[in-house]
């Protein structure tokens, strides 16, 4: 398990990589001060860290010199606010162990860099399926939602098809083998968890997410312990769920977590 750092004076950015970062299997530790981050490191040899530049209260060399001093290894996403501290980043950064990125980056920006970040040698990654290009079906009566999911990625680059019950989805997969699937647990016919298994007994490699508003445990346990690699509650942010496809294909997240190749 990879061991990150966070820190930033601002709650909810400490928040998000904390959700973002432990979805990925890494443990984490949040910090809100700079002074607190030496101390640690002081202790411990984190995989990486992550700091908002602004929230030290330090000029970038300093803050750099300060936890080179201690760790020149460790890799560091520096959140940045403007061009001229990315500039100073790269000037500084002698090993290539600084990733600079602006301090407001969304979660589907960020799975990249994390793998960038946290990979080690003998973890081999497929840089071409961390791209935002894919294949994947949504499955969910709900035709609007659906829609609107379908038309966003479209633009992004995926490819993306539609499936309003499952016995629908069930024939797509059969003749046109989607990379991950999308599925609702509440729909006519067949419900989502039959349609889980009936997928994985066709193809036990297709990446699922269950994507419901359901929020009884013994269903959330039943889709993971059938294969999905995450149960994302209705209503989700579509960046919040584009991270998540971009996890499942890269292979990195599965139900146990972060998958070495």
């Amino acid at each position: 398990m990879r061991e990150v750092i966070v820190m930033d004076r601002d709650l909810e950015r400490r928040d998000f990589f904390y959700e973002i970062l432990t979805q990925m299997n890494c443990e984490v530790t949040t910090i809100p001060a700079f002074s607190e981050l030496i101390e640690r490191l002081k202790r411990a040899r984190p995989d990486c860290i992550i700091l908002d530049i602004e929230s030290t209260g330090r000029d970038f060399k300093s803050v750099l010199t300060c936890i080179k001093e201690i760790d020149d290894s460790v890799k560091i996403i520096a959140l940045t606010i403007d061009d001229m501290q990315r500039e100073t980043g790269a000037q500084l950064d002698k090993n290539g162990n600084v990733i600079c990125v602006r301090h407001d980056i969304k979660s589907s920006q960020l799975i990249p860099v994390l793998l960038r970040a946290l990979r080690e040698k003998e973890v081999e990654i497929d840089e071409q399926k961390i791209a935002p290009k894919g294949r994947f079906l949504i499955v969910d009566d709900e035709v609007e939602a659906s829609s609107m999911i379908k038309n966003y990625f479209i633009r992004k680059g995926y490819d993306v098809d539609t499936a309003c019950s499952g016995e629908e989805a069930l024939l797509k997969i059969k003749s046109r083998r989607p990379d991950l699937v999308v599925l609702d647990i509440m729909m006519p016919g067949m419900d989502g968890l039959l349609v889980l298994k009936h997928i994985k007994k066709i193809d036990s490699s297709i990446v699922v997410i269950v994507a419901s508003g359901t929020y009884e445990q013994h269903i959330i346990d039943s889709a993971l312990a059938l294969g999905a690699v995450k149960y994302l509650n209705k209503p989700f942010s579509l960046d919040n769920l584009e991270a998540m496809i971009l996890m499942g294909m890269a292979g990195v997240m599965t139900e146990d977590g972060w998958r070495k190749k």
